[in-house]
């Protein structure tokens, strides 16, 4: 048993040790790849000597914050999805199929486009009560003697295409035609022009949020028993719920607030996690984390360079992975997670 236990840590570090390997080896090229290439050992360079050379403040000044930007946000996301299926115990929950997402970016919106003189900090906290408002919205209209996977995933794609089309109309009744094209951008998911600022003001939403996630994980290991058997363990059902739900809540909501509305992160990543390594969730949210941020740094590294003259927004990448993967869970209607 002893042996045996010790190959299953040796397993396991393994793995992490591989994946963290392709995290680094992914960024290094990716911030050496884009209009002005930077061999790899340069990058290494730079950052080492900091911004000092032109190559430097490339890196630093412009591709570090967003390569930061990006990883984070996949985490999140992926964290966020990763939650909400274990909660549910439904393959279908993820932030944009639950109407989290819409509500979150109109909530943004309508501070970007209609408050303007809400500082920018704030802007989390809107997208928060939007992301909430619209979450609650779709499981109450889903409920009929519990929450089927296909009702949830119907009304969350009814929910949606309401808050979106609200958003399509904020746009164009309120945005000039000079910003037509960078409000559509961030619409679609994209890390175009963003920076310091914004990394500064998802961070501690980061921190606190996958933090919080990953030390409650047991907690989703026992919700996965079901209600009776976590009861039954002493476990405050509805206190534990409710608290994950508003950290899952909390993360795809604040990373909605400073990237878009980037889709499908949060139904496939914690998918490809539990076929690598099981359902245990003390395991599944921090490999979340680590896979949604590899995924997302990809699509924007792609949708930066695959045309020389202009940068198609990340979302519509992840789009690309994810529909396909969601109807696919929908024809074969295994939508419950086992432990």
């Amino acid at each position: 048993m002893i042996r045996l236990a010790t190959l299953r840590s040796g397993s396991m570090l393994l793995r992490w040790l591989v994946l963290a390997a392709i995290v680094g080896a992914i960024a290094i090229v990716s911030l050496g790849i884009g209009q002005v290439s930077i061999a790899p050992g340069d990058v290494l360079t730079a950052l080492l000597n900091g911004p000092t050379t032109i190559e430097g403040r490339i890196v630093f000044d412009l591709r570090l914050p967003r390569l930061l930007l990006a990883m984070l946000v996949g985490a999140q996301l992926a964290v966020s999805g990763a939650i909400l299926q274990g909660v549910t115990r439904n393959a279908l929950a993820s932030p944009d199929l639950v109407g989290v997402t819409a509500g979150a970016g109109f909530a943004a919106v309508l501070v970007v486009l209609v408050f303007v003189q809400v500082p920018s900090f704030l802007l989390p906290v809107a997208a928060l009560i939007g992301g909430a408002g619209s979450g609650t919205i779709v499981y109450l209209l889903a409920w009929k003697q519990g929450v089927s996977p296909e009702r949830l995933a119907l009304t969350g794609i009814a929910v949606t295409a309401i808050f979106q089309a609200a958003v399509t109309a904020i746009v164009t009744l309120r945005v000039e035609q000079a910003q037509a094209q960078q409000a559509l951008r961030w619409l679609a998911g994209s890390l175009y022009g963003r920076g310091w600022d914004e990394l500064l003001v998802l961070l501690p939403w980061s921190i606190v949020g996958i933090t919080a996630a990953v030390l409650l994980a047991h907690k989703v290991n026992v919700l996965l028993l079901g209600d009776a058997v976590a009861a039954g363990l002493g476990m405050r059902i509805e206190r534990a719920r409710i608290t994950l739900v508003a950290i899952a809540v909390a993360l795809a909501a604040s990373a909605v607030s400073v990237a878009g509305t980037m889709a499908f992160i949060g139904l496939v990543i914690p998918h490809l996690v539990r076929l690598l390594i099981g359902a245990n969730h003390r395991l599944v949210l921090p490999f979340s984390a680590l896979a949604g941020a590899v995924l997302l740094l990809v699509a924007d590294d792609v949708a930066r360079t695959v045309f020389e003259t202009r940068e198609i927004p990340a979302g519509l990448f992840t789009a690309l992975i994810g529909a396909p993967y969601f109807i696919y869970l929908i024809m074969r209607r295994k939508t419950r997670i086992s432990v």
